[in-house]
């Protein structure tokens, strides 16, 4: 996701580094604070917490290790039980669909459709907003003061831990609390393995929304960037029945995933 718009084969490199990440889904965060004494993430929690649905248009650009720069746009829906779904138009019509059954990519050119079982929400396309997932009760939030961005403007920043994990999150929000700017993802030396930056912040439903969400993972085969856009972002809408869950063709084989 991250963000989101890999192809599965390079994009699992990536996702297999944030694989233990500890986090919550922001569009899945529950509603308990994460504490007392981080008034400025109660907002965040708050408003991402009342998102039932969203639906964007979405543009993406994956810049691949090698050079190669990639191209998709589509409609990207998701709600807050953690399903995704992502119809591409281009290159090429393709889908995407993640639930609590599997991650399933579907290519009608090919009549295949690539399956990983089980829920895997490292595979899924970074919702815009999306900052951490995991159990929230056993997170440790710690307020590390204020960082310059962006022309002298300050930001809050939070490092986020949780008990056996070595990974640390450390958010960037706003000053006012309202929206997240920037999220790093830290191995135990320090060493940066994601960052995401969310910018062009829009209004929908009353809560902030990035619209454009940068992501820089570190692979083996080097570092993966993805520039997604999103437009036409709304939220709390009735979404078609059965819009999550695919429905395999007599004449469509399945394959596994990494064999795309």
């Amino acid at each position: 996701m991250v963000p989101g718009g890999y192809r599965l084969k390079q994009r699992e490199q990536a996702d297999k580094m944030r694989k233990y990440i500890p986090c919550i889904t922001v569009l899945a965060l529950c509603t308990t604070p994460l504490a007392a004494e981080s008034p400025s993430f109660d907002r965040i929690i708050r408003d991402y917490s009342s998102i039932r649905t969203i639906s964007a248009s979405v543009k993406q650009q994956v810049y691949m290790p090698g050079g190669e720069v990639r191209y998709f746009s589509g409609d990207y829906y998701a709600d807050s039980s953690g399903n995704l779904r992502i119809d591409y138009n281009y290159p090429e019509r393709e889908t995407v669909i993640s639930n609590s059954t599997g991650f399933y990519w579907y290519i009608p050119g090919r009549r295949t459709v690539y399956v990983k079982r089980g829920r895997d929400r490292d595979m899924l396309n970074p919702l815009p907003g999306r900052i951490i997932e995991g159990d929230v009760s056993k997170l440790k939030l710690q307020y590390e003061g204020t960082r310059f961005y962006s022309f002298f403007r300050r930001a809050a920043v939070w490092s986020i831990t949780s008990a056996g994990s070595p990974l640390v999150i450390r958010v960037w929000t706003d000053s006012d609390g309202l929206y997240v700017i920037r999220k790093y993802v830290l191995d135990a030396n320090g060493a940066e393995l994601v960052r995401e930056d969310y910018s062009g912040h829009v209004i929908a439903g009353g809560v902030y929304l990035p619209s454009r969400i940068e992501v820089f993972a570190r692979t083996p085969a080097g570092v993966v960037h993805s520039h997604t856009e999103y437009s036409g972002i709304t939220v709390n809408l009735k979404l078609q029945s059965g819009l999550f869950v695919f429905k395999k063709n007599r004449d469509t084989a399945e394959r596994p995933l990494d064999e795309m």
